[in-house]
């Protein structure tokens, strides 16, 4: 099954089919029998592919899966599906001397010269940093990290604030020393989180250009209509159409050939992780 980017990607190969073993989810297809396609559209390699009635010859790039990327792939993906990891998580944990006020929130800073950040897809990363450690050297991992094209749109902020109050955001300066961030907001409770904070004037320009910008930029609107962070007043029908789109994705990844239904998401996930508290 080919995707619709270009160039086209597999999505998926059939256990019985002749691809099997040769083609693997992700793979981009670069030339059929040495004729280019990297540029030609998902119905004109199709053709290709149903001309050939004896041999074909594939020439196809599978992309270099860094360790370091926060987004799974498809390949990633399939392989996680029959084959899911097993965690074992700890009953307790234990910090000697901790601070009570920085036990109550995801705290700022835990362990010496390591800076947490956290990410709109739930992930997150750390960084040891010195005296020198700038936040543009921060942003310039995460963007090596995420596979960001367009670093731009993109800055650290400090988060104040929890569910029970107004949280504000507070945007860092690039040339700002992590150390001088850190002991600003050590006692304060503050999260520090990697945004989209210089939106783009079209979105659309913005998914051609950069997709995992995009993709980025998605997430975190969606977390701020559910987390309600703005304290906007949403249209009821907004607010469902974008519940519905996250239903469509989560499901379908989960599990591709499940028959989408509240009933069933309820009973998997709950309406709680879609819908805004109020």
């Amino acid at each position: 099954i080919a995707g619709s980017q270009r160039p086209v990607i597999v999505r998926s190969v059939s256990a019985d089919g002749p691809s099997f073993g040769n083609l693997l989810p992700g793979d981009q297809i670069l030339a059929i029998n040495e004729e280019t396609v990297s540029d030609a559209p998902r119905e004109r390699v199709i053709d290709l592919v149903r001309r050939c009635k004896d041999t074909i010859v594939l020439t196809v790039l599978q992309p270099h899966q860094s360790p370091k990327s926060a987004f799974i792939s498809a390949a990633k993906k399939a392989r996680l599906r029959t084959n899911p990891p097993k965690v074992r998580f700890s009953e307790q944990v234990s910090i000697s001397d901790p601070d009570s006020t920085m036990l109550k929130d995801d705290s700022l800073l835990l362990i010496p010269n390591v800076l947490k950040v956290f990410l709109e897809n739930g992930q997150i990363k750390s960084f040891t940093f010195d005296s020198r450690t700038t936040v543009r050297d921060v942003i310039s991992s995460l963007q090596d990290r995420l596979s960001l094209r367009y670093i731009e749109h993109f800055a650290l902020v400090l988060e104040a604030g929890g569910l029970d109050q107004n949280q504000k955001l507070h945007l860092l300066q690039e040339n700002q020393p992590l150390t001088h961030v850190v002991h600003r907001t050590y006692f304060q409770g503050m999260k520090c989180l990697f945004r989209v904070c210089f939106f783009p004037k079209d979105p659309a320009d913005l998914l051609r250009r950069d997709p995992a910008a995009f993709e980025y930029l998605y997430i975190q609107s969606r977390n701020d209509v559910i987390k309600e962070r703005f304290s906007m007043d949403w249209k009821s029908d907004i607010t469902l159409r974008l519940a519905a789109l996250h239903i469509y994705i989560t499901v379908s990844s989960a599990r591709p050939n499940q028959k989408i239904s509240l009933k069933y998401v309820e009973k998997e996930w709950g309406l709680e992780p879609f819908l805004p508290l109020t």
